[in-house]
């Protein structure tokens, strides 16, 4: 492989290539049943322990080689997965402000959270 990545771009676009010459009716029966697959265990690894998100895109990427209906599913995914990311980036950027709803504690009033017991002697 040399230093410019010419080698893997070559063998992806032989995978490309060679996936393109394979009779429809093929790829679409292997791209359901693999992708099919991998979304459903996606779906149950999202209550089970494993990386469910991560099968489920899986599986819809493959299914969007085939399928028009699979590659809006991911184009939605993926608009929402940005928008949810920009939104945590902009919550975790975002100073707290002090909240008035929870009571500041005024001199000569204990706080809620101060230890107002007396030690035994």
């Amino acid at each position: 492989m040399s230093d410019d990545g010419t080698a893997i771009g070559t063998r992806h676009e032989r995978i490309a290539r060679s996936w393109q010459h394979l009779p429809r009716p093929l790829r679409m029966a292997f791209a359901l049943t693999v992708g099919g697959t991998l979304v459903a265990v996606g779906v149950a690894l999202l209550v089970l322990p494993g990386p469910g998100l991560l099968l489920i895109f899986l599986g819809l990427a493959l299914l969007a080689t085939e399928f028009a209906w699979a590659r809006h599913v991911l184009a939605r995914g993926r608009h929402h997965a940005t928008r949810a990311a920009d939104l945590a980036k902009s919550a975790m950027r975002k100073p707290r402000s002090s909240d008035s709803s929870i009571p500041s504690s005024t001199p000569g009033k204990p706080s809620i959270t101060s230890d107002t017991r007396k030690e035994a002697p």
